[in-house]
């Protein structure tokens, strides 16, 4: 098969003058050298791998990695198809890379996501990491350097892979409580509901404040998996706890129906650490 350059074929296999792409994924606009930020690369998809090089690339006024000990940088920009854990790496890389991820627009007004010089420096490892939650719709900006040891002396340069994929799946730790009835509530039990944990004391005026705003987005939601779960931080008995329970339902006003709000209340609020 002949590929020609600027041509996408199958599993996205992009061929630039400076990189070559592969991934489920496209490359819009590739440039001949992406060592400006205005010149980035820009990239498509899912999942990517990327080769590109930092020979001969400079460092920009006002670029954020040059504090960081870095020279040589090169540029790609890339806009998230979904709502993430996103896992950016120059892993395999032939040299020590410094990487940043950035939103903005100009370079000069960058808003920094993450920044990584070593993934694991005391396991030998020099390439650079950054896990992130990406937004759908939301465009990144990828700089990756050299690391330089020293402003006097040339930054390192070589080969860079780049990846971007998933990240890693991080799970909510187990958790077990007891509510105001002595009933034992496990995190278990609440697989595949969106949970809001809301931390408060009866003393706490604000506290106080917010919970009828919580049973009214519970009622509006609950049909949709939405629980809501109060952690108590007081150092009282479950029999206090309920009496306080009762007169705030005597005393707090709210748009939706006394008894709906009791319901919940008794419920679903609150806990107490065990």
């Amino acid at each position: 098969m002949k590929f020609h350059f600027g041509t996408c074929y199958k599993k996205a296999i992009c061929i630039s003058n400076f990189a070559l792409l592969v991934g489920q994924g496209v490359i819009l606009g590739a440039s001949v050298s992406n060592d400006l930020f205005e010149n980035r690369t820009v990239v498509v998809g899912t999942e990517i791998q990327i080769s590109g090089s930092n020979a001969k690339a400079t460092v920009e006024t006002r670029e954020h990695l040059a504090e960081q000990g870095t020279g040589a940088t090169v540029w790609w920009t890339w806009t998230s198809p979904v709502s993430a854990r996103i896992r950016i790496t120059t892993e395999g890389s032939e040299l020590d890379t410094v990487m940043g991820i950035y939103t903005g627009q100009r370079l000069s007004r960058l808003t920094l996501v993450g920044v990584n010089d070593d993934e694991d420096s005391e396991a030998g490892i020099f390439t650079s990491s950054v896990e992130f939650f990406s937004e759908e719709g939301i465009t990144y900006h990828i700089g990756v350097g050299g690391y330089q040891a020293d402003p006097g002396q040339p930054a390192e340069t070589g080969v860079i892979q780049l990846s971007i994929g998933p990240g890693t799946d991080v799970q909510a730790p187990s958790w077990s409580l007891t509510d105001t009835r002595g009933n034992l509530i496990n995190s278990d039990e609440l697989e595949g509901s969106v949970v809001i944990l809301d931390f408060w004391t009866t003393t706490c005026a604000p506290c106080i404040q917010e919970l009828p705003h919580f049973i009214n987005l519970v009622n509006l939601y609950r049909d949709r998996g939405l629980v809501l779960i109060g952690l108590s931080r007081d150092s009282i008995t479950h029999f206090e706890m309920n009496q306080f329970i009762n007169e705030l339902v005597s005393i707090i006003q709210l748009s939706s129906p006394i008894q709906g709000w009791k319901k919940i209340s008794e419920e679903s609020m609150p806990f107490r650490r065990p």
